[in-house]
This record gives C-alpha cells, structure tokens and sequence, in this order.
C-alpha cells in the first residue's frame, strides 16, 4: 500500500492533504519495510535476523518521533509512523526469542 497508493493511506491517518516530500517518504519506507521482510521473514528466519530487523524498526521508530518533534506539520504522521515502527519492533523481539 505504501508503494502502490500512499496517498490513500496517509490522508486517512493526516486527515489533510500530504505533500508530495510525505508521498515519496512513504513509498521509500514501504519498500524498506517490504525488502527488510524479505530479508528477515520466511524460511530464512533466525534469531539473529529478526533481532536485526527489530534493531532497524526500533531507530526508525526513534527517528519519527524527533520528526514528529521537530515538524509540527507532519507530527501526525510521524507518531503514527513511530507507534507502527515500535510495534514491529516489539513483535520482532518477541518472535526472537
């Protein structure tokens, strides 16, 4: 969805119109998020890659929510972004264990 219709997505959680700077952020975090699970999920799935995985959602919850600090605009957005980051993050931790 964040690759193919961000736009849907975003105004839902923004209720606002979006930019086209949150538009490519988003494309460029869907296909993060999509190649990190085909790297990490799968047959292929260790301990070691899912706590790599979590390590990446973990700054990356960590870098929206100086976002959501620092621009007020796209602090919806942005904390949205963190909860979704922290969750996976969590449910990578977990699944490593």
């Amino acid at each position: 969805m964040l690759i193919s219709a961000p736009g849907l997505l975003l105004r839902e959680l923004a209720h606002a119109r979006v930019d086209r700077a949150a538009l490519a952020f988003a494309r460029v975090l869907g296909a993060r998020q999509l190649l990190e699970a085909l790297l990490i999920a799968g047959p292929r799935a260790d301990c070691r890659r899912l706590r790599i995985g979590a390590a990446v959602d973990a700054v990356h919850a960590v870098t929206a929510i100086v976002l959501a600090v620092t621009r007020p605009r796209h602090r919806r957005l942005a904390l949205a972004n963190a909860v979704v980051a922290a969750a996976l993050a969590a449910e990578g931790l977990r699944e490593a264990r």
